[in-house]
């Protein structure tokens, strides 16, 4: 539900946006766009952006590239492995010249095109493939810095788009070249969906994927009396210590995305095994700690009575490592400001909160630098054919951060 904005509430909305955010000239939010924000979703809604679709996510990347480069930004492409798409890394030089406010996002989708681009009136929605994740966030982004720069060209801070091509899938090939980016990010905005209440994300969890690797000895079930080592057996005892390690009140999470092992038949004894287990932090020293636990369980001997006479071996690669970005005091007070305009801009209550779940934006997380995420707009049933956008958010989304990056173009964020 709503919450209306009682006079009370829009006091402290005034007192939150700050002194300089409140005195600003914020009318050029409302000058026109060549293209209206929902004909522009309409435009990347219509493309076939599944991940594993090279052509389609191209196709949107260079739609990207075109708008920027007419923005005046300098385009960088980045390869990576075949089956993907490019990498987009696209600066505008202010100022400051080493000194970024980085925005991320992506353009490939889980599903293909499933569901057309259509809208409900009654309701006031956008439905398509991808429609909140995450075209409507590049639309906001794009139509973001065509507003800020139409009416600031000549900028304090350089500005930085990355736009990963394979993001759900873990933006492989392109994390390092993520952490990189972050060492001269100021602010890092990610354009991920808002949170279903309107919220935007002021802390996400890391998390690391571990590949593991049990091999033992296979046997016919019915002959061998122990004389096997059964692979299964050990890897279930330790996914049920792993599973243990969850404490979600302290928002630590171990679990299992997936399992495999064996010949497909009832009666050969397992001899290998593989898990794949998703580990979600909301710090470094927890990713530590936890590391060391797991290493634990992993490296402890197989249970002889459980899996047969013979040895068992384990071992495990980490293949992707994020690192969650926390709540500052800095950081804080952005969220709160940035929160409070967007409340005055749709007339409801907006907060920042925390969010489970990780998104490249994490990656440009440093000590020194400060992140924000879920600036694109509202909807929801992501990853579905239910998938929706409340259309309103667009362009309130759009002018908040296009107000927004006007006003750190003079704050003090060093």
């Amino acid at each position: 539900m709503v919450k209306a904005v009682t006079a009370r509430f829009r006091a402290r909305i005034e007192k939150l946006m700050g002194t300089q955010l409140r005195a600003r000239d914020l009318s050029f939010l409302d000058q026109p766009l060549p293209l209206s924000e929902l004909e522009l979703l309409k435009k990347f809604t219509e493309m076939d952006t599944a991940t594993l679709n090279k052509a389609g996510v191209g196709a949107a990347q260079d739609l990207v590239s075109a708008t920027l480069a007419e923005l005046g930004f300098n385009i960088k492409t980045v390869s990576g492995e075949g089956r993907f798409s490019h990498l987009i890394i696209a600066e505008r030089p202010g100022r400051r010249a080493g000194r970024f406010v980085s925005l991320v996002t992506h353009t490939d989708t889980v599903l293909g095109n499933d569901q057309e681009f259509n809208l409900d009136l009654e309701r006031g929605r956008a439905l398509g493939s991808g429609v909140i994740d995450n075209k409507g966030g590049v639309v906001v982004g794009l139509s973001a810095l065509r507003r800020f720069i139409k009416a600031y060209p000549n900028t304090e801070y350089s500005l930085r788009w990355i736009c990963s091509p394979n993001e759900e899938m873990g933006s492989i090939g392109f994390t390092d070249i993520f952490r990189e980016l972050g060492q001269d990010t100021v602010v890092g905005f990610g354009l991920e969906p808002a949170l279903d209440n309107g919220s935007i994300i002021h802390q996400r969890r890391g998390n690391r994927w571990y590949d593991i690797t049990v091999e033992g000895r296979e046997a016919h079930a019915g002959r061998s009396y122990g004389d096997h080592g059964n692979a299964a057996h050990d890897l279930a005892a330790k996914i049920y210590q792993l599973s243990q390690l969850t404490n979600y009140k302290k928002h630590l999470s171990v679990n299992v995305g997936h399992v495999s092992g064996g010949k497909d038949r009832h009666n050969i004894i397992c001899g290998a095994a593989t898990a794949k287990i998703d580990v979600r932090f909301p710090c470094m020293d927890t990713r530590d700690y936890l590391h060391k636990r797991i290493e634990r369980i992993l490296q402890q001997p197989s249970d002889l009575n459980i899996s047969g006479k013979h040895a068992i071996s384990t071992r495990f690669e980490i293949v992707d490592d994020c690192p969650p970005f926390s709540l500052t005091r800095r950081s804080k007070r952005l969220a709160r400001m940035y929160a409070a305009l967007v409340s005055q801009l749709e007339n409801r209550k907006i907060y920042s909160q925390p969010a489970g779940g990780a998104g490249d934006v994490n990656y440009l997380s440093t000590p020194t630098n400060f992140i924000l995420d879920g600036m694109g707009p509202v909807g929801g049933e992501m990853h579905t054919t239910r998938e929706f956008l409340h259309v309103d958010t667009l362009a309130t989304r759009s002018k908040a951060l296009a107000g927004f990056l006007h006003h750190l173009q003079t704050a003090n964020l060093d």
